[in-house]
């Protein structure tokens, strides 16, 4: 707990209560013996830090330092334990590894660096400490940093907790005296603070900030009336008490909205920044509202009850956690229907390969998707002018011809809803890359229905049937497209068809193999037929990998484990698989950045360098979310393994 014992004003009133204190208990003139006599002032003092304690009791056992943040606030970083905390992090393998990196080590070597060095080490001198130590003596304990929108304006408030109060008055004094800076004491209501500000040559004020002190606490701001809101509500706990309704109306600290979002988030966050939108909404609305671009974005924010993000680590791996929560009744939530096929864990991960590049699953409907892709199709300039000649437009286009390929069913009223909400997509690197191909291979699945049938204009039509149909009409155009324009051996489509599992292929089209898959509960959709054979494992030609699966990497389960909440919507980039890659097939590189971007060798070997050194900073990146009714959970984060 961070509690203040006694009022912010003791520095003045200190001398003041202690003469009256002599004076009536002791007699007039015991107070001129009190600046004299050490033994007689230290007696008092005993006597009146018991009487201070008695008084403050009530409150020093409940105020926080965020009590003492105005809940008017529009942004709120909070830090605890930043000096054991900073200790554990600069041993982190995950900063050994940046550290190690080219990116930290040509900083290092430019200008920049030079001169955080020189005002580092000015910092130092003039403190008399090192940076570290300066960071953990002030900002140790902990630390709140705190924005209020006002106008156009935003006013800064600095509220922290330092080591002791010795080392912060020191800290303090050093700053006082460093540079041509004047400092008045002011008065708020019976309390006092400080002004420091510098005077122009016609004498006017400039560059003010506001402070106050007291024991361990320290509070700066820009405003003047952010550390009178301190001082305020310090004064109605200690008054009132932080139970009081006065105290919870204005007091960050004890605000539902406040204390509902930081539940949200896991105990240990090494940091938290608060999002108050209400607040900010005056400045979001200035900037979009006249643009239309932003209009849906707006509407959402408008409709946003607050949002707040934790900072996660330990030493061999850092999460962002973030939740945005969003109004009771809003209009812009989502139906209960979309939230429901949202939720559940995807099957897609479990059948992804372990070296795989990139991964996508979700659960996300593709019915969900069709005014997206409707807004794309109808924004095209193509759409624009059919109507405004009388045409059908593209969408109307796109919608006959998916119900001629798909004997009849409608790709967004039939194929779109039926499909299940899980589905998935990954990348792998090509074992042989070649200079006239991209070295990636990728596939793409999504879970079929157990009812096979649809009803459509009475008639039942076999929904895996018109997929096939599909297809297969959409290869052989492919394929006869390029024998029209290529001479030599013909791309041909081949069918591999074994027990319930139907695959078909283009065996040779521009260094690609274009296939799809079907059997009872998948549609596959590949650049090469053995990533098809290799995720329905129904294949006796290609021998079944021997390596695990990606959900099944010591790397990932550990990060999962102690990071992951509700999401099951998952980005997952293997970067040390594409940091072996890179090392391994480093010429290939070069060679491609010469022949595709006409970079020189030279050129070449540093950009293959630089991507090797990025890539083998971490060894996966991993961004989920997952959707409530109300609530949006996002997490981003990193690992370097065990």
């Amino acid at each position: 707990m961070y509690y203040f014992n006694v009022n912010l004003n003791i520095p003045r009133r200190f001398s003041e209560t202690m003469k009256m204190f002599s004076e009536k208990c002791y007699g007039p003139s015991s107070s001129r013996c009190i600046n004299n006599h050490k033994p007689v002032r230290g007696w008092l003092l005993l006597h009146f830090a018991i009487l201070i304690s008695m008084t403050s009791v009530a409150i020093a056992k409940d105020l926080e330092l965020l009590d003492l943040v105005h809940s008017e606030v529009g942004i709120c970083a909070e830090i605890n334990d930043l000096e054991n905390k900073l200790d554990e992090i600069k041993d982190s393998k995950i900063v050994n590894r940046f550290c190690k990196s080219l990116i930290y080590q040509e900083w290092r070597s430019s200008k920049e660096y030079l001169k955080v060095q020189k005002g580092r080490k000015k910092i130092e001198s003039i403190a008399d400490r090192s940076i570290n130590k300066i960071v953990a003596d002030l900002f140790g304990k902990s630390t709140i940093i705190a924005f209020f929108p006002e106008d156009n304006n935003w006013d800064a408030l600095l509220l922290t907790e330092a080591k002791d109060e010795e080392t912060l008055k020191e800290l303090i004094n050093i700053w006082i005296e460093t540079g041509s800076h004047e400092t008045e004491e002011l008065d708020f209501e019976g309390s006092s603070y400080h002004r420091r500000f510098r005077t122009d040559k016609d004498g006017s004020i400039i560059g003010s900030v506001y402070y106050i002190q007291h024991g361990q606490y320290f509070a700066l701001s820009d405003s003047e009336s952010r550390i009178q809101d301190v001082i305020n509500l310090y004064t109605i706990a200690e008054n009132d008490g932080v139970d009081s309704e006065n105290f919870k109306r204005i007091s960050l600290g004890c605000s539902e909205k406040y204390l509902s979002a930081k539940n949200s988030l896991a105990a240990d966050c090494l940091a938290t920044v608060y999002l108050n939108p209400d607040k900010i909404k005056h400045l979001i609305d200035r900037h979009l509202q006249n643009s239309k671009d932003f209009s849906s974005l707006l509407k959402t924010w408008n409709n946003l009850d607050s949002g707040i993000m934790g900072i996660r680590a330990d030493k061999n791996s850092f999460a962002v956690n973030m939740s945005l929560i969003q109004k009771e009744n809003s209009t812009t939530s989502p139906d209960n229907e979309f939230v429901k096929r949202m939720q559940g864990d995807s099957s897609f991960l479990s059948r992804v390969p372990q070296n795989a590049l990139l991964a996508i699953s979700g659960k996300i409907h593709l019915k969900n998707l069709e005014s997206l892709v409707t807004e794309l199709i109808e924004n095209n300039e193509g759409s624009a002018d059919n109507k405004k000649h009388g045409k059908r437009n593209n969408l109307e286009n796109v919608r006959q011809v998916s119900r001629g390929l798909l004997l009849g069913l409608d790709l967004f009223d039939d194929l779109f809803p039926a499909l299940k909400p899980d589905w998935g997509a990954y990348l792998v690197l090509k074992e042989k890359p070649d200079l006239k191909t991209i070295p990636v291979d990728g596939l793409i699945a999504f879970k079929l229905p157990e009812n096979d049938t649809v009803i459509k204009n009475g008639g039942r039509i076999s929904l895996k049937g018109a997929i096939d149909n599909g297809f297969n009409t959409g290869l052989n155009l492919l394929a006869a497209f390029y024998n029209s324009e290529k001479s030599g051996q013909p791309a041909v489509v081949r069918t591999e068809q074994s027990n319930a599992s139907l695959l078909r292929w283009i065996d040779s089209i521009y260094s690609y193999l274009p296939s799809y898959g079907l059997n009872q509960q998948d549609l596959v959709i590949a650049s090469h037929p053995d990533l098809i054979r290799n995720y329905v494992g129904n294949s006796s030609r290609v021998k079944k990998s021997s390596s695990q699966m990606l959900s099944d990497d010591p790397t990932l389960q550990i990060w999962m484990d102690k990071y992951s909440r509700k999401e099951n919507q998952w980005v997952i980039l293997n970067l040390n698989r594409a940091h072996s890659y890179l090392s391994k097939h480093r010429e290939f590189f070069i060679q491609h950045f010469m022949q595709d971007e006409g970079a020189s060798k030279e050129e070449a070997s540093k950009e293959v360098k630089e991507m090797t050194s990025i890539s083998g900073t971490f060894d996966l990146c991993l961004f989920g979310l997952h959707m409530d009714k109300n609530e949006l959970q996002i997490l981003f984060g990193v690992t370097c393994g065990k």
